[in-house]
């Protein structure tokens, strides 16, 4: 029997806030640059309906700010919060890395060299996504 398997369906919107949320988080867009709904939607082809929806989402995330006469804005995450985010993560990683360990096999540590390499040519070649 074959497993059955989910591809997962987006909206307009939801397609529209990751892809830019992924230019915000590759430095397309910067700290204090607008998001003009007209020029997005225009870019996208899409009303300003879903491209408004998709920015709500993103200020959800706070990746931007919705400002009075300016409309969103990008934002980035004050330095004191990323370094309390980071020392978090690293808690968690360490304590999950901890756990895997005790089950990790040969064949595991093998696909994790390739995984490795494959991030770090991504990182060199400047490909953050």
């Amino acid at each position: 029997m074959t497993k059955k398997r989910r591809i997962e369906r987006q909206s307009v919107p939801e397609s529209l806030r990751d892809c830019l949320q992924e230019r915000i988080l590759n430095g397309e867009f910067r700290d204090g640059d607008a998001l003009i709904q007209d020029a997005i939607a225009d870019e996208y082809a899409v009303s300003r309906m879903p491209v408004r929806e998709a920015l709500r989402q993103l200020e959800a995330c706070g990746l931007v700010s919705m400002q009075t006469h300016k409309g969103a804005v990008v934002t980035t995450i004050p330095t004191e919060q990323v370094k309390e985010l980071f020392e978090l993560r690293a808690m968690l990683e360490c304590d999950i890395l901890r756990r895997a360990l005790e089950r990790c096999t040969d064949r595991d540590i093998a696909d994790a060299r390739v995984i490795l390499e494959e991030l770090e040519e991504s990182f060199a070649a400047g490909d953050f996504r």
